[in-house]
């Protein structure tokens, strides 16, 4: 690298600058090109630059910086807005980058596409932007700017609904507007079917305040009555029956949250069906041991899951005794996770033990389960203290996945809800699948949800009378890709057919000693 890409970048770092620059941020171009050369830089369509290190991924990078991304195009190409259906999904509080993103352009009159990785892409098109009609809105690191809520509404055409009913729905059933805000919008883009049909999705979806202030600006402007058959409401269009049976929060993206948990509850009882699952007639001591005599093979596979590099004869020496030698970094941290894991098995299984079948499922086991895991850690001084109090309080990154969990400040009261609502699901199983599913989806803490997320499932599982289940390293892939299954495309189906199949064999198992 040429000495001055390399004094720019030192000159970066030092002043802890955003990785993702704008155009007005960008270095000379000859800087550039060095610096692109080198591998620590990725340039995109659209004007985009990111800084990284060499050794980094591009593609894990552009993942990481998504949001960050999306702020950068929108700068370049200002006055730009997020419009239509990309608008409502992060409106909702869904920060997953969807796999189009679709920007309004109105500096120029091009259209064009910015590629960003395999799955990911954001479509730019030209057309009228109305600066004065925006709102800025705070996505993870970034913040981006749409279209005001009434101008959204008019971009929502049929298509668009189709594709997106169960989010524009929920949207709906919260949504608050001005009448002035509305009549403005329809003078702009006079659409009067658009605006009539989402008045109906709106009283279908539950909220007849929205409804009607639309109804009446359409009647108000529009002298022909359009109804139900013209707009597709109720026929084409069929607003998701659990989302007007449950009572809104007024926060959409908790609204969403009881909506998957409604929806995903009826998927895991149609799988327990088709399974034809009978619960197990062994007896309570006998599951207690059947957990016991699997500890050395779950530790193993739990932590082997989430990345820890350690051999199974290497559990069963460290959980007799602390082998001697000296150990480096990662092997210290690879044996503090056996022996966090280890401690909250033990500690859990007293716990259902002692309780006999009544075990609360609530805030504390799960933080007290969180806190077992990683004391170990603290105690060896590879995290401090902070890390395992309550909640996470910062965004985390998934790899592997597009899915983005929920930002942390809405953590609190979706674990609260997720808690306060599985006691009510009559199953176990299904109860014990959902915990699993929407804990690491909630990914509540920093580090350390999978393994919480699977201790909740067992501990469901066991103190309602079904063995200890360990998912094994070798069906990680399929583990993962039912849990993508149901955070990128809604259904939990394949996540509960893993899970009941498993749960079904090592009941056999067990039966058959």
């Amino acid at each position: 690298m040429k000495q001055s890409a390399k004094n720019w970048l030192e000159d970066w770092v030092r002043a802890n600058r955003a990785p993702v620059l704008a155009r007005p941020d960008h270095p000379d171009r000859r800087i550039l090109a060095e610096l692109e050369q080198s591998g620590a830089l990725i340039r995109l369509t659209g004007e985009v630059v990111i800084v990284k290190k060499p050794t980094d991924a591009e593609d894990e990078v552009v993942r990481r910086l998504y949001w960050p991304i999306v702020e950068a195009a929108l700068r370049n190409y200002q006055p730009s807005v997020i419009e239509r259906d990309s608008a409502v999904r992060i409106l909702i509080g869904d920060e997953t980058p969807p796999a189009v993103l679709r920007i309004r352009n109105g500096r120029n009159g091009s259209n064009f596409e910015i590629r960003l990785t395999e799955g990911l892409k954001i479509v730019v098109a030209s057309g009228l932007v109305d600066s004065s009609a925006t709102q800025e809105v705070r996505v993870g690191d970034a913040s981006v700017v749409l279209d005001e809520s009434a101008r959204i509404l008019m971009g929502l055409e049929l298509r668009f609904l189709r594709e997106n009913l169960p989010v524009v729905s929920l949207w709906l059933r919260s949504l608050v507007l001005s009448r002035g805000s509305v009549e403005t919008a329809f003078h702009a883009f006079r659409r009067p079917v658009v605006l009539k049909r989402l008045a109906h999705l709106a009283e279908d979806a539950g909220n007849q305040r929205l409804a009607e202030m639309l109804a009446e600006v359409v009647r108000t402007n529009q002298p022909v009555r359009i109804g139900r058959g013209q707009t597709g409401v109720g026929r084409e269009l069929r607003v998701p029956p659990q989302i007007h049976a449950t009572p809104t929060t007024q926060r959409p993206w908790l609204d969403r949250l009881n909506l998957q948990i409604d929806t995903f509850q009826e998927e895991i009882i149609e799988a327990l069906d088709a399974f034809e699952l009978r619960k197990p007639t062994t007896p309570f001591p006998d599951l207690i041991q059947q957990a016991k005599d699997s500890k050395v093979q779950d530790v193993y596979h739990s932590t082997s899951i989430e990345g820890y590099r350690i051999r199974p004869e290497d559990v069963s020496v460290l959980l007799g005794g602390s082998p001697e030698g000296a150990l480096s970094e990662e092997e210290i941290r690879n044996r503090m996770a056996v022996l966090g894991y280890s401690n909250a098995f033990d500690r859990l299984l007293s716990r259902i033990d002692q309780e006999r079948g009544d075990l609360a499922i609530n805030t504390s086991l799960v933080l007290d389960l969180f806190v077992d895991l990683f004391q170990p850690s603290v105690e060896a001084g590879i995290i401090g203290g902070d890390m395992v109090r309550g909640w996470r309080n910062g965004p985390v990154f998934i790899r592997n996945t597009r899915y983005v969990p929920p930002a942390a400040e809405k953590v609190g009261e979706m674990m609260s809800t997720l808690l306060e609502r599985l006691p009510g699901i009559p199953s176990p199983v299904a109860r014990a699948v959902l915990g699993h599913l929407l804990l690491v989806t909630v990914h509540p803490f920093p580090d350390g949800n999978g393994r919480v997320g699977r201790f909740l499932m067992n501990a469901i599982l066991l103190s309602n009378g079904w063995p200890w289940l360990t998912i094994q390293e070798g069906e990680r892939q399929a583990y993962f890709e039912g849990l993508k299954e149901a955070q990128l495309n809604g259904t939990i189906r394949p996540f509960a057919d893993f899970i009941i199949e498993r749960e079904t064999s090592t009941n056999r198992s067990l039966q058959s000693r």
